[in-house]
């Protein structure tokens, strides 16, 4: 499903006006879930002191250039953690990065490094996970109060979401912006610093400090 998708959208030239990216959170978990299902690897995630930098440090490749992405990569595997999460390495050669050929190109994989890297909506301050678009889902199916509603049902609905957003519009033109957690805003702005810092980090550093504000 997820293949066919990415095939959709990106070859077939689906809404080309619109700037896909996907989400932080979910490449995040797909890292996570690869090491929480694989005994060994789980294993060495609580017994290894640095097992769980190293799969945050994967996760941290997103917020690498895309030109600088395959280095980073090979930077993480070259640091000798290879033989306590080689199943996470694995995926992530097959799911993200590719696995090279005989000239050292990498091949196609699933999901393009365009896809999943999130370096540019970081320096544009542009959202990084789809959450909002969840909780809106989430609080829509809440105000229609079952699974299938009637087609007037779902039209009333719609109009009224349409009239909250008009509010919402209002409120955000006289300056009355939400404002997040202070515990997110100190990640993010931590986040935006070791990525405005990018050039005078090594891969490893730069790595390591993006992993210190993951949360997998």
């Amino acid at each position: 499903m997820a293949k066919s998708l990415v095939s959709c959208f990106l070859t077939h030239g689906v809404f080309p006006s619109v700037s896909q990216s996907g989400c932080l959170y979910h490449f995040s978990q797909c890292i996570y879930d690869i090491a929480k299902f694989n005994s060994m690897v789980y294993k060495n995630y609580y017994v290894a002191e640095d097992s769980p930098l190293f799969i945050r440090m994967l996760a941290a490749i997103a917020f690498v250039p895309v030109t600088d992405a395959v280095d980073a990569f090979d930077t993480v595997v070259d640091a000798g953690y290879l033989d306590r999460v080689e199943p996470v390495v694995n995926y992530f050669e097959d799911n993200f990065i590719g696995w090279p050929d005989r000239r050292g190109n990498r091949r196609n994989t699933v999901f393009p490094l365009t896809l999943w890297n999130v370096n540019r909506r970081v320096v544009e301050s542009l959202p990084r996970t789809n959450n909002s678009v969840e909780g809106w889902h989430c609080g829509f199916q809440s105000s229609l109060q079952c699974s299938r509603p009637t087609l007037w049902k779902l039209l009333d609905q719609l109009i009224w979401e349409n009239e909250l957003h008009r509010l919402t519009v209002a409120q955000l033109l006289a300056a009355n912006t939400h404002t997040a957690k202070r515990v997110y805003r100190i990640t993010n702005e931590r986040i935006v610093n070791v990525v405005a810092d990018y050039n005078n980090c090594t891969f490893a550093e730069f790595l390591k400090g993006i992993a210190h504000n993951l949360q997998l």
